[in-house]
């Protein structure tokens, strides 16, 4: 029985709120953190604990010796769409290496789960696997490396791969957040010709399926399985401005194609792969733009480049 639970990118947008969910479900949840985690951006429950690793793996591998999960849930990842040279090692730090620590101290604690997170970016062009960028290859080198701790120790592993997310207070810099800031302000957005899919879900939705994916871990007979959260509702990004509008009750001033199309483009929704069993996205996009309007349209701090955990 899983009553014990470590999860990285907690002060994240997503790690908050699966946090929150899995207190309110009677869980023990312990935050790993970095010594420059931001735990006042998104807080946390009260009886969340912390720990605080300093990057080695001989730091980690004592806080799981000393927390004894039954279970972790890896959010933490550091997301850049187009990478610059000088940002390689933060990514191959931030994703690869972090996570392999993580899976040492579960191998050292004898923690049998985790509930790992990718991307949907690692389907370039509807493909089985083709990164778009190099933030999806260290996504599935983790993977990778996940599979090595899965078949020579006693892990099962459960990946649910994340499209896109969208709730209220985000402050991740995401678009649907640009969306209401042009709406308030009423100034112009420069975008593509808006013909790319996108498929969002809901971030209580998310939460939800992290707890159902904890629930049934237990169960699991593969050491390792890999689910989609994907929405049923799949749009392009100018069918997703007449939602907003229509939603919001806002008119969005947005010049269509006047940037190019980025590098790589994801153009469809990837619709391979197997959704995670008794999970639904029960959030609309339009219902859920409506809560984000009622409850608090959150103006973007920053780029979408994103380090938690």
């Amino acid at each position: 029985m899983i009553k014990k639970i470590i999860i990285t990118g907690a002060t994240g947008y997503i790690g908050s709120r699966v946090t929150k969910k899995l207190i309110e479900n009677g869980y023990q949840v312990c935050a790993l953190i970095r010594q420059t985690s931001d735990i006042h951006k998104y807080p946390l429950p009260p009886s969340v604990t912390y720990a605080v690793h300093d990057g080695t793996t001989a730091s980690i591998v004592e806080i799981f010796r000393e927390q004894k999960p039954d279970c972790v849930i890896h959010l933490a990842a550091c997301c850049i769409a187009e990478h610059q040279s000088s940002q390689v090692e933060t990514l191959l730090e931030d994703n690869i290496l972090y996570s392999t620590n993580i899976f040492e101290g579960m191998r050292a604690s004898g923690c049998p789960y985790i509930i790992n997170t990718t991307s949907s970016w690692e389907h370039y062009q509807g493909q089985a696997y083709n990164p778009v960028c190099l933030y999806a290859a260290t996504k599935r080198a983790v993977t990778d490396i996940l599979k090595y701790y899965c078949e020579t120790g006693q892990i099962t592993a459960t990946t649910l791969c994340i499209y896109d997310t969208y709730g209220p207070n985000d402050r991740r810099g995401k678009l649907i957040g640009k969306f209401f800031e042009i709406a308030q302000t009423g100034t112009a957005l420069s975008m593509s010709e808006g013909q790319q899919q996108v498929n969002y879900v809901y971030v209580d939705d998310v939460a939800e399926a992290y707890l159902c994916a904890v629930k049934q871990i237990t169960q699991q007979t593969e050491k390792m399985q890999t689910y989609y959260l994907r929405s049923e509702e799949i749009y392009t990004l100018r069918e997703l401005s007449l939602i907003f509008e229509k939603a919001v009750h806002k008119h969005l001033h947005i010049e269509w194609g006047k940037r190019p199309y980025r590098a790589r483009e994801v153009m469809e929704v990837y619709s391979g792969g197997e959704c995670l069993p008794n999970w639904k996205a029960k959030v609309s996009l339009e219902e859920g733009l409506r809560r984000i309007a009622k409850e608090s349209p959150c103006v973007p701090e920053g780029q979408a480049e994103i380090k938690t955990g």
